[in-house]
């Protein structure tokens, strides 16, 4: 984005990640925000589905004046047919960097047939997981609302969503909402469209 752009990145429908044959479906962006401008990524949900294999890598680069929201939200398979954790492999990394220096680095690696991610200390129930990047100082307030609703509806349905927010680098802010379903997820998805 050049100085004073806005942008909004989204996508028009769940992004499926098909049975492999050995092969990984990928995506890589690598983009760069200039002073004063704002780019808002939010794409729907990741599902991959049984013995897929998906590598994703971001890599946002933000001038201190820039600022960038962007949500990442990954699900456990086809819960509706019964998928869950069935893939193969998952391995999704964004990282962010303000003037050239790495301020982020957060990633998500799963391999159920190494390591049960439905256990305990892991997703345990939950089945759909949402993580918010709000990068620059200005976004505080978005960040903080968006937070104040994650937290009403954690106590709304009683166990059935788990949330942390906290800031990284004095540059922004991560929120995370964990949920037994994406139908969960949904007032957050609605509330930042």
């Amino acid at each position: 984005c050049g100085p004073g752009a806005r942008l909004l990145l989204g996508s028009q429908a769940n992004t499926r990640v098909y049975r492999s044959q050995g092969a990984v479906a990928g995506m890589a962006l690598d983009a760069r925000l200039r002073d004063g401008s704002l780019a808002v990524a939010w794409p729907d949900p990741i599902v991959p589905h049984a013995d897929s294999r998906f590598r994703q890598r971001q890599h946002w680069r933000l001038t201190p004046s820039a600022r960038l929201i962007l949500a990442e939200t990954f699900v456990a398979g086809r819960l509706g047919t019964g998928e869950r954790f069935a893939f193969d492999d998952f391995d999704s990394e964004v990282r962010i960097s303000v003037e050239n220096r790495l301020v982020l680095v957060d990633r998500l690696a799963l391999e159920p047939a190494r390591r049960d991610p439905a256990a305990p200390g892991a997703f345990g129930d939950c089945a759909a997981l949402m993580t918010i990047y709000f990068a620059g100082l200005a976004l505080e307030s978005h960040a903080r609302a968006l937070e104040a609703e994650a937290v009403r509806l954690e106590a709304e349905r009683a166990g059935g969503i788990v949330q942390s927010c906290a800031p990284f680098k004095n540059v922004g802010w991560i929120l995370r909402v964990a949920a037994f379903d994406l139908e969960a997820l949904a007032p957050l998805r609605r509330r930042m469209a």
